[in-house]
């Protein structure tokens, strides 16, 4: 679980779990990563002994989604486990639906299991701007996403995940990228248990464009693809206006001149865009990007058993 300065609503959230059943029959540990923020001092007071709490200190604020990666590349090392659920610390995402991802996971062993959002308490300007990003991801990067970090990992899958460099950035939106097995059910969104969210919509957007940025060689080639066709059909304009020009009587003094100027800055735009794009994608593809693996030592500042 990654958090940043909300240990109110976590001590809620760890009652809650350590009241669940089904992980009495598991071996079970929560680990916290405390994303820069100061540490709760009488955490140890205010939780039980069962789960197991240990914190993640990182030596500054990096976003919960890195947070996350490097929270998988500790483990990896780290520690040995059959499965790893990543959830969020706010209560959103609801510890009674950690039975039905575990039930999953007894179906599917070799599988990523996501909870898909079949409902959100978000407003409705949130919900409208959810669905059109959801549609701007699938349009630029040809796969669907309804999910997000509330999943559970199999052990074996670990080591694989914390190799791709784009869970840094977004993890399902890299999960669906690195083609790893994965498998979705229906959840609903829960209520956050205390306090305030810190998310805004500068920092949704962000969010938005991040999932997409990871699928940068297909988006990007979608866009080329897009501005090479916008400016193919803004030449055929010139053309079609040329021959309006001279070859037919349709033509109106001076509208040809104006309409060939702004074509052809359209063209010039469209050929531009699909330029650079493409020394975007030569360049990115001959630097090799650094995994979650190679970078979370130095983000870590320090590890702390609290029960």
């Amino acid at each position: 679980m990654p958090a940043y300065n909300d240990w109110e609503s976590f001590v809620l959230l760890y009652q809650q779990i350590a009241r669940l059943e089904v992980l009495k029959s598991y071996k079970v540990a929560i680990l916290l990563i405390n994303d820069g923020g100061p540490p709760e001092l009488e955490l140890s007071q205010r939780c039980g002994t069962f789960p197991r709490l240990y914190i993640l200190h990182l030596i500054r604020n990096v976003g919960h989604q890195r947070a996350i990666a490097l929270g998988l590349a500790f483990i990896s090392e780290k520690v040995k486990c059959d499965a790893v659920i990543v959830m969020d610390s706010d209560g959103e995402d609801r510890p009674a639906d950690i039975e039905r991802l575990l039930a999953e996971h007894k179906n599917q062993p070799g599988f990523i299991v996501f909870a898909s959002r079949t409902k959100r308490r978000e407003g409705p300007w949130f919900n409208l701007f959810y669905q059109v990003y959801r549609l701007i991801f699938r349009v630029i990067t040809g796969s669907k996403i309804s999910f997000g970090n509330f999943c559970i990992i199999p052990g074996s899958l670990i080591a694989k995940l914390v190799h791709v460099p784009e869970i840094m950035s977004h993890l399902a939106s890299a999960v669906i990228k690195s083609k790893l097995p994965t498998v979705s059910i229906p959840i609903e969104r829960g209520k956050r248990l205390a306090g305030g969210s810190k998310m805004n919509y500068v920092s949704l957007i962000f969010h938005g464009f991040s999932a997409i940025s990871v699928h940068l060689e297909m988006s990007s080639v979608r866009i080329i693809v897009a501005s090479l066709g916008l400016g193919l059909l803004a030449l055929l304009g010139i053309i079609a206006v040329v021959v309006i020009r001279y070859f037919t009587d349709l033509a109106i003094l001076g509208w040809a001149t104006s309409t060939c100027l702004g074509l052809g800055i359209i063209a010039l735009q469209g050929l531009t865009v699909g330029l650079v794009l493409t020394f975007v994608i030569l360049t990115y593809r001959m630097h090799e990007p650094l995994t979650p693996l190679t970078l979370y030592p130095a983000y870590i500042e320090r590890f702390e058993e609290i029960t």
